[in-house]
């Protein structure tokens, strides 16, 4: 149907012409005299038109003798209108059309986005990795100090679950943070040094912690993380040239207390020697009472710049915890459940003793570079955790309520030593992009733990838990006249892990597809 239209309007043209043949032609310029192509050319009250080509010039034909009006637009140009009287059997040609430049402005339009200031596009040092999170093959997500900060969070305990997607916490003592994803424990790392034990390392206070960055799945492997479900690295507060000076307060339920210090800047007026200081103490109880738990820590670090390219870095965490180990447990009948126990109920005892931790970190760093493509960094470490405790647990339960309680010994000693030194760099060849990784690593891992010694506490008179009588506990003695290290059937574990890496991250067609190439060789070896 659409040919047979159109054969009907050439037909009908040919007709016309053949009887009057007129029309109008012409040439469109602007202001400088020089042809435009593309404009618009209509006849007013009709259908027709055309458009000029590229020399300006136009033609219109099969018009019926009389007068038009013919109006001439195009983008950027003004608008005209030129009156002309055609006669049969002529083309009309007209003088230039001449269409001034003309500047047009259009509507505001405001254009809103949502911008993320928790956002954190690379990721620390300690990672290794000078690339961008977006442009980076891992599955890495940052948690920031700017977030942690205005979700007031304390401990990593309480600043991890609501950020990351897939994380459960474990932990059930209250000193340490287990966090697990995808059915793994994930090893604890802290400026990239793999510090996790058994029980420990003692959770971070978030005064001292710049950000943390979780690594998911098994592409850590490259940081010595064997776990297919990844790792988390605590990233601490570092010198700035920035000056800080901050304090907060903070007030809670069950006499909830807590203050920081944030201090930071320049120590010289050259700028060679930067300094921070960070500082807390908190003390809180709980719901059930006569659970006092308390915390302070302190941790200075200091960079000096021995050039523009050198500088050195130590730091010192020192973190001291009181904590009741056990407190939180609470056990009943299987017929009457947790439900029939009150919610201020509580297991323990008010005169069990409290657990004692202590843990004393150093970090020392010397980073030069070469040049803005290649550097060096080496980085040492050391860990020391002490306990002094208890835990409480159940020896026996009736139905009646009738319950016999023991209370063990946990005094526990931690060390480690670590070591790294790695070096990153870029170049290219040819159209293609290369970004090096390649270094050694080492860290020894020693744990003691004296969980042997126990007593019974309610043998001659049970504690009821439907009646619960406190205060008249009997406690067991127990012996802590020697070190930890050197008493008999005590549970004692060690490791040396020494490896080396090479990577390369090659990036084609301008980075827009990447491969990663790398290779690690780890000797283990563990005691325990």
């Amino acid at each position: 149907m659409k040919n047979l239209y159109t054969i009907l309007i050439l037909f009908i043209g040919t007709l016309s012409t053949f009887a009057q043949s007129a029309g109008v032609s012409g040439s469109v310029v602007d202001q400088n005299n020089k042809p435009l192509s593309n404009v618009n050319i209509t006849i007013s009250h009709t259908s027709l038109g055309t458009t000029t080509d590229a020399k300006g010039k136009f033609e219109i034909t099969d018009l019926a003798p009389g007068a038009y009006t013919l109006t001439f637009s195009i983008m950027g140009h003004d608008t005209k209108q030129v009156q002309v009287n055609v006669v049969a059997n002529k083309i009309k040609e007209i003088p230039n059309v001449s269409l001034p430049e003309k500047s047009e402005q259009l509507n505001e339009v405001v254009v809103k986005g949502h911008h993320n200031k928790y956002a954190v596009k690379t990721p620390s040092s300690s990672l290794r990795l000078k690339t961008e999170v977006a442009k980076l093959p891992q599955n890495i997500q940052i948690i920031s100090s700017e977030l942690l900060q205005d979700q007031q969070a304390t401990s990593i305990m309480d600043g991890v679950i609501r950020n990351v997607s897939g994380v459960t916490m474990l932990e059930h003592w209250g000193n340490f943070a287990r966090v697990n994803m995808r059915g793994f424990r994930l090893p604890a790392f802290r400026n990239g040094f793999n510090v996790q034990d058994s029980w420990g390392p003692l959770s971070e206070d978030m005064a001292f912690v710049d950000q943390i960055e979780f690594v998911k799945g098994p592409a850590g492997f490259m940081m010595s993380a064997g776990e297919p479900g990844g790792f988390y690295n605590v990233v601490t507060k570092k010198p700035t040239e920035r000056t800080i000076r901050q304090v907060s307060l903070m007030a809670g339920s069950f006499d909830n207390y807590r203050a920081t210090l944030d201090l930071g800047g320049k120590a010289t007026e050259n700028g060679k020697l930067l300094y921070r200081f960070n500082a807390m103490y908190q003390t809180a109880d709980s719901h059930r009472g006569n659970e006092d738990a308390e915390r302070y820590g302190f941790a200075p670090a200091l960079t000096y710049k021995l050039s523009q390219k050198t500088a050195v870095t130590a730091e010192l965490n020192v973190q001291q915890a009181e904590s009741y180990m056990g407190a939180a447990y609470v056990f009943a009948p299987n017929h009457d459940g947790y439900g029939s126990l009150d919610r201020d109920f509580k297991f323990t005892d008010t005169n069990y003793p409290a657990s004692d931790i202590q843990e004393v970190t150093f970090f020392g760093t010397i980073k030069h570079d070469f040049n803005k493509n290649w550097s060096w960094e080496t980085k040492f470490g050391s860990l020391r955790y002490d306990q002094v405790g208890n835990s409480t647990w159940v020896w026996s339960l009736e139905e009646n309520g009738d319950a016999v309680r023991y209370i063990s010994n946990w005094d526990a000693l931690s060390v480690g030593k670590y070591f790294q030194s790695y070096i990153t760099g870029a170049f290219h060849t040819g159209g293609i992009n290369h970004n090096i990784l390649g270094g050694f690593d080492y860290s020894q891992k020693e744990y003691w733990a004296d969980f042997n010694q126990f007593g019974l506490t309610d043998v001659d008179q049970p504690f009821n838990i439907y009646n619960p009588v406190y205060g008249n506990t009997e406690l067991p003695i127990f012996d802590k006249s020697t070190p930890v290290q050197y008493r008999d059937n005590i549970y004692n574990y060690g490791g040396i892990n020494r490896s080396v890496y090479l990577q390369d991250e090659i990036g084609f067609f301008n980075n827009k597809a990447r491969l990663t190439l790398a290779g690690r060789y780890t000797h283990l070896f563990t005691r325990g």
